[in-house]
Formats: C-alpha cells, structure tokens, sequence
C-alpha cells in the first residue's frame, strides 16, 4: 500500500486566478484571452461587481457543459484540457482554463446539476480548479468534488478574502457535513481517507440508532451497514447516520471503470490496488478492481486510439 497522506492542514490558501462563470459568455471569453495588465484589471473589476452584487452569475451549469458525452471518451489527465468546452454559447475552448492559471471557479445556482458524471469534477481539477464555488451545488456533484479532493463552498465572500491571500480555515469547508464526509474533506478526498480507514488511523462513527420503524430503504440499509470487517448489520438506522453500506451488486458506468482505474493506480502501485478487494476508490461507486476491470480498460484504450479522431477530438 502507497504511503498514507497527511491530513489537510488547518488553513486552506489557493495560487492562481479566480474564473468567473457569467450569464454573460462574453465576460468569459475577455477573462479566457485577456493578457498582463487588462488581466489584472479585468479580475478586480469583476470581483468588485461580485462584491457589489451586480455581477451575474451563470446558473445551472449541467456536468453535461462541464464535460460534454464526447470528452469522457478520455478517462485521465487528458479531461483537464477540455473543461467546460460544453458550455452555452462556446464560450469555453480546449485547453484555455488549464493554460489560463485558474484555481477558483465561481458561479451561480445549481453548479452540477443533470447526471452524476463523475468526469465533470475530475476535469475541473486536472485543469487546476482547487476550489468551486457556487451560489447553490448539487448534492451529487459536491460529493464527487469530495471524494477527489476538490473543495466547495456557497460563500461567495470568500472570493474577496481569496484575492487578499486570506487563509481561510478548512472548518469552512466541512460546516454542515456529517461526519464520513468532513473526514473525506480533511484527508483530500476518500482515496487517501480509505488508505487511513484501512491502516487503522480512522474509522466510520458507530451507528448507534434505537430500534425504529423503518421503511424498506432503511431495513435494506441497516441490515448491510459495514461494522467492522466480517461484522455487517446493525439494529436500525434513521436519516442523517453516517455509515458505508456493502452491496450486493457492484457496477459503474463503462466510462467511469477505466477513469477510476486510472486515477487510483496513479496513486498507488499496481499490487497495493488491482486484484485485492476491500478498496474504495475516488468514486462514489465501490470498485472491487479485477482482472475483468483491466481488461475494459485495455479494451478501451484499443477503441479510443482507433476511433477518437472521428468524435472531433
């Protein structure tokens, strides 16, 4: 097993610009070309809108803009270059946020909103993107942002105290999470949070319920809560307990195995991660790696390298 990483520190500081998401693309394209001096000024000045709320900001920006159906046909670092290239008007081209030096993205309403595309927070982050912010963000994207290590938050105050090169504390990121997912957030992601899980440095909170009522959905969850290892099952469970759930099937989008794969073993050796189950990737889904997830990914790569330049890649 690779070497377990430290927990976030106290403070959270970010290097690099602030992107603005507005209803109005032109606003976008002036920030994506804008060079030296016109750079400078064209940040404050839009930051002081923001302060001044008079500054619109982009509402329901789909994982589908973030990273079109055609993009996840690259399941690696590749995604960063092509960030955003599905958003309204074209505002966005290949490569401009990964070469423009961008570290905060901020919007409006419903950041991530339509399918659960875990490429869409994946490509934010291989492009540089260190923190989202938004006035609202879809449950299913925020939890993809956890899980890799990209952080959120809906306080749009925190752009001004960014551009000052505030430290701002990580408590601000975890306020309001249950317990699993503050843990995910201090540890950068559930990648390295299950490495520590594993090696006896962390564990899920007990599931302490009283016997209830429960509906199906809740007798299914309780009767498969994990415990501990070869311990599985608890009394009851009740809205907002924190816990990890065996499943009985497992199963993850074609386009999601290989980009997982690919994350994971960037993170650690071959024999620490492929062929031993038990391991809980960067994704939501529970990836038990074998040698069938291989050869899809080997499968893959033959069918990209043959067939991508015809998607307009």
């Amino acid at each position: 097993m690779s070497e377990i990483l430290p927990k976030r520190g106290e403070f959270i500081t970010t290097s690099g610009r602030v992107l603005f998401l507005t209803e109005d693309t032109s606003l976008i394209r002036r920030q994506l070309e804008a060079q030296g001096d016109e750079r400078r000024l064209l940040a404050s000045e839009l930051a002081q809108r923001l302060s001044n709320d008079d500054l619109p900001l982009m509402s329901n920006i789909s994982t589908d803009e973030i990273t079109p159906g055609w993009v996840c046909f690259y399941y690696d670092e590749t995604l960063g270059q092509y960030v955003y290239v599905g958003m309204r008007d074209g505002a966005v081209k290949k490569d401009e946020v990964k070469n423009g030096g961008f570290a905060v993205v901020v919007s409006g309403l419903s950041k991530g909103c339509g399918s659960s595309r875990e490429t869409a927070p994946f490509a934010e982050r291989a492009a540089g993107i260190q923190l989202v912010i938004a006035k609202s963000i879809e449950k299913i994207y925020g939890q993809n942002c956890q899980n890799i290590g990209l952080l959120t938050s809906t306080d749009l105050g925190l752009v001004d105290r960014i551009r000052r090169g505030e430290e701002i504390a990580l408590t601000e990121f975890t306020n309001g999470l249950d317990s699993i997912s503050q843990n995910i957030v201090e540890y950068g992601g559930l990648f390295n949070y299950n490495k520590a899980r594993l090696a006896g440095h962390i564990s899920p909170p007990p599931i302490e319920t009283k016997k209830r009522a429960m509906t199906i959905v809740e007798k299914i969850i309780a009767r498969h809560a994990f415990v501990s290892a070869g311990n599985i099952g608890v009394e009851a469970v009740k809205p907002g307990d924190a816990l990890f759930a065996m499943a009985d099937v497992r199963f993850s989008h074609e386009y999601v195995t290989p980009m997982a794969e690919s994350s994971d073993v960037a993170k650690a050796s071959r024999d620490g991660v492929v062929g031993k189950g038990g391991w809980l990737g960067d994704n939501a889904a529970e990836f038990y790696y074998s040698a069938e997830h291989q050869a899809l990914r080997r499968e893959r790569g033959r069918w990209l390298g043959s067939n991508l330049p015809q998607c307009g890649g």
